[in-house]
């Protein structure tokens, strides 16, 4: 539809491109930066996790049986 609200018809690439460049442009929204503070909730550090494979494979095991 052009700017009077008639319904038009698009033949060429070009025109077709613009026209879908003009309707997607309008979809979207532009996000501002004012996003959500986040803030480290804690500082905590997991201890080292110790494992070998064979120890994970007899659990897998375990597990699906």
């Amino acid at each position: 539809m052009d700017a009077d609200g008639k319904e038009i018809w698009v033949t060429e690439d070009v025109d077709k491109a613009e026209m879908f460049a003009q309707f997607y442009t309008n979809i979207f929204t532009v996000e501002s930066d004012d996003g959500p503070m986040i803030e480290m909730q804690s500082e905590a550090v997991c201890e080292e996790i110790v494992g070998s494979l064979d120890m994970i494979l007899k659990r897998l095991k375990k597990n699906k049986s």
